[in-house]
């Protein structure tokens, strides 16, 4: 391939500049110095990136966040891809295959889990049809606060004390570690509620609908210990929001589903991908994480 690729850090501040650049011209807008830092540069300071050099200058780029997994009893790490960009004078030359496949190498190097993101219309096809991913569709439950005000068994499966629900075999991120990227991003305005060990976490967004604004509670991710007992973070929600309903969406297979009487396919979102790295996982695995996981949440 004639395009050098490179891992860089973004804490050098020229090349920092060199790929906001190539953002702003991919995107057509201009994008702040330190967002992508903030997006995705964690606590561990582990997350990759690829840069594809020709001649000295930056023609395409990826951004690749670490994140923490609980498998097993174990932490695995998984990392997202995201932020792809190729500069126009240098597309359709097989650039962003190029630099995926290079983030394969290093990260298996790495003892990586597995890669995974959430890709548009654009990047689906490549990562499925020519990189070896697999899909994963997404689910979701959007709840009318007032269903659950009159009561929680409209939207709440009943879960026993003895029972709860098993994530030991799942891939379950590690949601503080997201809260903690998210809240460095300037006005991420994310909420959390905590009640007896369990967690949920969010932002509150607006919608336009048939002529009228409906505000609704986005939740980003749930921590759960004491699944019977979710309904209490769930009130506490309901109470502090002042909001038309509450939206979940995450992995098909996620086991905190079972959580809920009405989840349904979501159709019309960006599907997960997965690539295997230093695992075996397949389309039935689960991977218990929601959307509040992807870098533009």
């Amino acid at each position: 391939m004639e395009y050098e690729l490179k891992s860089i850090s973004l804490l050098d501040a020229a090349v920092n500049l060199e790929v906001t650049g190539l953002l702003s011209h991919t995107y057509g807008f201009e994008l702040a110095s330190d967002k992508l830092k903030q997006n995705t540069y964690t606590n561990k300071g582990k997350s990759l990136y690829i840069g594809a050099y020709k001649d000295g200058k930056l023609a395409g780029f990826n951004a690749f966040i670490q994140h923490d997994f609980y498998h097993q009893q174990q932490v695995v790490e998984g990392y997202q891809s995201c932020w792809s960009a190729t500069h126009s004078e240098h597309r359709g030359k097989g650039i962003f295959a190029a630099i995926i496949n290079e983030a394969k190498r290093i990260l298996k190097e790495r003892g990586a889990a597995f890669i995974f993101g959430f890709p548009n219309a654009n990047s689906h096809p490549i990562f499925t049809k020519k990189l070896g991913f697999y899909e994963v569709p997404l689910m979701k439950v959007q709840t009318p606060v007032v269903a659950f005000k009159f009561s929680k068994h409209f939207i709440l499966q009943p879960i026993h004390p003895s029972l709860g629900i098993d994530i030991a075999d799942g891939y379950t991120p590690n949601e503080l570690q997201i809260v903690e990227l998210k809240e460095q991003q300037l006005n991420s305005g994310v909420k959390i509620y905590s009640a007896y060990n369990n967690s949920i976490w969010g932002k509150k967004r607006k919608k336009f609908y048939r002529g009228i604004w409906f505000s609704y509670f986005s939740v980003g991710g749930i921590v759960l210990n004491k699944p019977h007992l979710f309904s209490q973070v769930l009130a506490q929600l309901v109470q502090q929001e002042k909001v038309s309903y509450i939206e979940i969406i995450g992995a098909a297979t996620n086991v905190y589903f079972q959580l809920f009487r009405n989840a349904k396919p979501a159709p019309h979102t960006e599907p997960l991908i997965i690539f295997d790295l230093n695992v075996n996982t397949s389309p039935k695995s689960n991977f218990n994480l929601f959307t509040g996981i992807k870098d533009v949440f």
